[in-house]
């Protein structure tokens, strides 16, 4: 018999659905395509490509750059393009 969850665990299930869904917006709104922010917005740093974005880095650049800066210590996270 599987077990239903709980109210407490379905509204914490919404919630995350709330956040990805508006990583998602912020991000499609920095203008990074659909399918890619879809699939990274959990994974990326929102700041950190907006960052990007704001000193011209190409697009596509900024979502690679932003990926391998949340992976380094935030001290080389702040390099430029």
């Amino acid at each position: 018999m599987t077990p239903h969850p709980s109210p407490a665990h379905e509204a914490a299930g919404d919630e995350k659905l709330l956040v990805h869904n508006w990583r998602v917006a912020r991000l499609t709104g920095l203008g990074i395509p659909g399918p890619l922010a879809e699939l990274n917005a959990d994974h990326l740093d929102g700041h950190q490509v907006a960052r990007l974005v704001q000193l011209a880095c190409p697009r596509g650049y900024c979502s690679r750059r932003a990926s391998a800066a949340s992976t380094r210590s935030s001290s080389s996270a702040r390099e430029s393009c």
